[in-house]
């Protein structure tokens, strides 16, 4: 099953898709402190100007922001 997951987030160039603890941390702006509810509450205001149907939201930057959180919250 983990095996399938990592095929799963691979990008079409082989590449995966995950980003390092570090990486997503700054996706999100967390210290490395940061708890559960820090997570979920940097995640959800990310989201809010990162979506694809907000003004200033991109694809590109939202699933950015989806991969920090599934990163840290693993």
């Amino acid at each position: 099953a983990r095996g399938n997951r990592r095929r799963a987030r691979a990008s079409p160039n082989g590449r995966s898709s995950t980003l390092s603890a570090a990486e997503a941390r700054r996706v999100l702006e967390v210290e490395p402190t940061a708890d559960e509810s820090d997570l979920k509450t940097a995640y959800r205001q990310k989201v809010k100007t990162a979506h694809p149907d907000a003004p200033e939201g991109d694809e590109e930057t939202f699933k950015r922001v989806e991969r920090a959180y599934e990163t840290l919250s693993e």
